[in-house]
């Protein structure tokens, strides 16, 4: 009996045991950091999806088949569900890679139903949200060509592209492209520069393929791009092959130039006192990256205490059911990290595209050089906040070596490229410039102030709405001036007037007759950039049954006063005796005014405002105006003395 007993308990002993690491290679480690966390996740994402795969050689798998579990606790799962690889042991995530989609969607069903079990997301790509060549990028210098013309002094390749650009002859003096002055970046820097603000270092962390930090020759400081790019080697991407060797894909180099050229944007519109850390999340030859590396990588940059994260990076996910970096987003914000993504470039709504339409995130269109937005490319939707110049932007590039007769490196330095390039990737780091500009001047400042400041204080061209023709590209288009004047509290006030004109409509104005434009409501709502009518001529709002009109002043894509109210309903009081009659149009003026008598039992009303009181009690008469104003009277219907004196004597005769 022992014998079959002991039998028992090591057979249910190896049953749990098997169950509990579910024939799985347990990667579990006690205690991870963030930058820990980041290079297993590199190193597990690497094993399972394999580098050939990456490099291109067998193309991408559809689906990844790696859950991401969130528990209540950090102790290593107790049945893994078939899976063949597990990483746990950072902040309750647990990561499990399945041999086959069949094997994910079973563990999928079974783990989103268990009570220990936060939530379950799937990993799915993600990819740098560009349309330029997904191959390798040469730029080459070349004074003579024209914008974005391949080929000319460059050699030809058939496995490589040549891109050409010549110089922005728009531009502000010592900037690259004429984007500075549409956002007005010198003014705003003038006007700090004359106040006794004290500024602050802020750091912002660019998430891109890298940035070729050896840039020599860049802007007016003449110190190079590294003057204030930091690199450090937890930013960096590694590859670990199947001899255990590792390849290194360091932040300072950009195999495709997309991370190079939005850090020129970013450099060439920030003082020096903004550090940009280059992030790289993208290897060389192919833009595609695990939603699960992205968010690790995200999570290392909040925790390493990036004031500003940049991004431009795209997937058709639904948004609300990406939880980890919900979760991730979250943490952003309550350390106070703002998080500026790309709307994207395909002609289309982006409330449904991740990252782009999370609540927490700055989404930027992008417009044109007319101020219109740039319809060729940038995606629009309710959940695009602000829009910034993104088309045709010159910017520094890298440089791979080049040998060819035709291209003489003594006359070209390989160190000071520029292109032209086009999309939302390009608008994004004129917001991210704008958040790191008030950051420098209110370190404290939230994530959620800053989004409103930068909506509130957007240049609004006179034809911006009819320009978007209908779909949301934003308040409007990021102004530092307007910024740099709210943050330094030197916005002008005015106050809007409210009359009414000859002809029974209401006018709004100024009395100084500036060009302010008037937002208003007619729902007794306050009018806001997101909610509000634009008034353009004396409003007849005859039959609209409003309750009141709420009008603002908006200049140079700012809210510069208070809003003013006028009511559209004026209360008054009325009392008459039984029997009598009366009349309310002396009182109102209520001259060809609708009339009408909540209970005409009462008191009835005629077309002139002569009343009748028929009956003892209250009632409501209105009075309904031409300009679209109502007076209603309280009406009271009481007995004058005699009738009083009579009503008491017969009740009291009935009571004796």
């Amino acid at each position: 009996m022992k014998k079959i007993l002991t039998i028992v308990l090591l057979t249910s002993f190896i049953i749990n045991l098997f169950s509990l690491f579910g024939y799985a290679e347990n990667t579990y480690k006690s205690e991870i950091t963030a930058s820990d966390f980041f290079e297993l996740v590199q190193n597990f994402t690497n094993k399972h999806i394999g580098n050939d795969a990456l490099a291109g050689g067998t193309g991408f798998p559809s689906q990844i088949n790696r859950l991401i579990v969130k528990t209540f606790t950090n102790a290593p799962l107790e049945n893994t569900y078939n899976a063949i690889d597990v990483l746990e042991g950072y902040e309750c995530l647990h990561i499990l890679q399945f041999d086959s989609s069949a094997k994910a969607d079973a563990a999928y069903d079974l783990l989103v139903n268990c009570n220990m079990v936060e939530y379950v997301d799937y990993d799915f790509w993600i990819e740098l949200d560009t349309d330029a060549l997904t191959n390798r990028l040469l730029a080459c210098f070349c004074p003579e060509d024209t914008i974005l013309k391949p080929g000319c002094q460059c050699p030809s390749n058939t496995n490589n592209y040549y891109f050409c650009s010549k110089e922005d002859e728009t531009a502000p003096e010592g900037h690259l492209s004429w984007v500075t002055s549409t956002v007005m970046v010198d003014e705003a820097f003038e006007l700090i520069e004359n106040s006794d603000v004290v500024l602050n270092s802020v750091d912002v962390a660019v998430f891109d393929t890298g940035v070729y930090s050896e840039h020599s020759e860049f802007l007016t400081n003449n110190n190079g791009l590294t003057s204030r790019i930091k690199i450090d080697d937890n930013y960096s991407l590694k590859d670990t092959n199947k001899d255990g060797t590792i390849t290194n894909y360091p932040s300072d180099v950009d195999d495709f130039f997309h991370g190079t050229h939005v850090a020129g944007i970013l450099h060439d519109n920030t003082m020096d006192i903004i550090n940009i850390y280059s992030y790289r999340i993208f290897k060389n030859d192919y833009n595609k990256i695990p939603y699960l590396d992205f968010a690790a990588a995200l999570d290392m940059a909040i925790k390493s205490g990036m004031d500003i994260i940049n991004m431009s990076v795209k997937d058709t996910y639904v948004a609300s059911e990406q939880n980890y970096l919900n979760d991730v987003f979250d943490l952003a914000v309550a350390n106070g990290v703002v998080i500026v993504a790309a709307a994207g470039n395909d002609c289309g709504d982006v409330d449904d595209l991740f990252p782009a339409s999370y609540e927490n995130a700055i989404t930027v269109s992008a417009t044109e050089k007319n101020n219109k937005p740039d319809k060729a490319y940038t995606n629009y939707g309710d959940c695009v906040d602000v829009a910034a110049p993104g088309t045709d932007v010159y910017s520094s590039v890298p440089r791979n070596p080049i040998n060819n007769n035709n291209y003489d490196p003594n006359d070209y330095p390989a160190t000071n490229l520029y292109m032209r390039l086009s999309g939302t990737s390009q608008a994004a780091p004129l917001v991210s410039a704008a958040a790191a500009l008030i950051k420098s001047i209110d370190p404290d400042i939230t994530p959620a102030e800053v989004e409103r400041l930068i909506k509130e204080t957007a240049f609004v061209p006179d034809d911006w709405e009819e320009s978007c023709g209908g779909k949301n590209y934003g308040t409007g288009i990021v102004n530092f001036y307007n910024i740099a004047k709210a943050m330094l509290g030197e916005g002008e006030s005015q106050t809007p007037e409210i009359k009414i004109t000859s002809d029974n409509k209401f006018e709004i104005s100024v009395p100084d007759g500036s060009d302010a434009r008037f937002y208003y409501t007619l729902d007794g709502s306050m009018p806001t950039l997101e909610n509000h009518l634009t008034y353009s001529e004396p409003l007849s709002l005859i039959n609209t049954y409003s309750t009141e009109i709420n009008v603002v002043c908006h200049e140079n894509g700012k809210l510069i006063s208070e809003p003013v109210t006028y009511d559209m309903i004026t209360y008054k009081t009325k009392t008459i005796f039984y029997k009598s009659t009366g009349t309310l149009k002396s009182n109102a003026g209520c001259k060809n005014a609708y009339w009408s008598s909540y209970n005409s039992d009462i008191a009835q009303v005629d077309n002139q405002g002569n009343i009748t009181a028929n009956s003892v009690g209250n009632t409501k008469i209105t009075c309904l105006l031409q300009t679209g104003e109502r007076i209603i009277w309280k009406v009271n219907v009481i007995y004058n003395p005699i009738q009083a004196f009579f009503v008491l004597f017969f009740f009291g005769f009935l009571w004796i």
